[in-house]
């Protein structure tokens, strides 16, 4: 992760936009990963430890499509959680903006709660068609019974 505190990979259908699948991966100290990083829940952290918060927001933000921001207090910012308002997980001034400039207020919004490969079923699982076809959609495309 070259001393990144977390990465997020996200894969989209690039002619819908559609989030297809999400991952966020936080660079955890181990006896195999000796350079990584010690989380913890508080905020602050406790010295020699990265509050894990704030590190989760941010990586929610680039999952969002969010970009990266150059303003010391933004959660956005590239090392979030070290240092300044972002360090506290609160959103900037600046973050709302970018939330606001991606997500506009009367947009026209839909969420598709399925997975888009399906859901897993046990046994009896029914496939509609189309299933496995990234769209937004308000209902669920598979029902097990």
């Amino acid at each position: 992760m070259n001393g990144a505190l977390a990465v997020t990979t996200v894969t989209f259908n690039a002619q819908t936009g559609d989030i297809l699948n999400a991952d966020i991966g936080l660079n955890q100290r181990s006896d195999t990963n000796p350079q990584g990083y010690s989380f913890d829940p508080l905020i602050p952290a406790p010295p020699s430890t990265v509050s894990a918060a704030p590190v989760l927001v941010h990586e929610s933000g680039d999952v969002v499509g969010l970009a990266h921001s150059t303003l010391p207090s933004a959660i956005m910012r590239i090392r979030a959680g070290v240092g300044g308002a972002g360090a506290l997980g609160v959103l900037d001034a600046d973050d709302v903006a970018g939330l606001c400039a991606t997500y506009p207020v009367g947009r026209a919004a839909a969420c598709e709660t399925t997975p888009h490969r399906g859901l897993a079923c046990a046994t009896g699982c029914q496939r509609t068609a189309g299933l496995g076809a990234p769209r937004r959609r308000s209902r669920p495309r598979s029902r097990c019974s």
